[in-house]
């Protein structure tokens, strides 16, 4: 279905989507333990589907900024080094 080559980009929206079903799984919870008239079905709605994207999206986006560092200062370190010594 995705073809992702990157295995930690793979392990890390594998990871997400773990934590959407926790973050699922826990708003259902709280919401059926709290009653009716303490949250809104729209309330909660919103709660579950925003919650549920972050996890989605965030553990491949961190993964993505991890690589961008480090290549970047792999550049720096590279481009230092050529610097002649003083």
């Amino acid at each position: 279905m995705l073809k992702i080559r990157d295995v930690a980009t793979e392990s890390a929206l594998s990871t997400g989507v773990i934590l959407a079903l926790v973050w699922g799984i826990g708003i259902s919870v709280r919401g059926f333990l709290q009653g009716a008239e303490a949250l809104s079905w729209s309330d909660w709605f919103l709660q579950l589907t925003l919650g549920m994207v972050a996890t989605i999206l965030l553990p491949p986006l961190l993964v993505r900024g991890a690589d961008w560092t480090a290549r970047r200062n792999e550049g720096m370190r590279r481009r230092l080094s050529g610097l002649p010594q003083k």
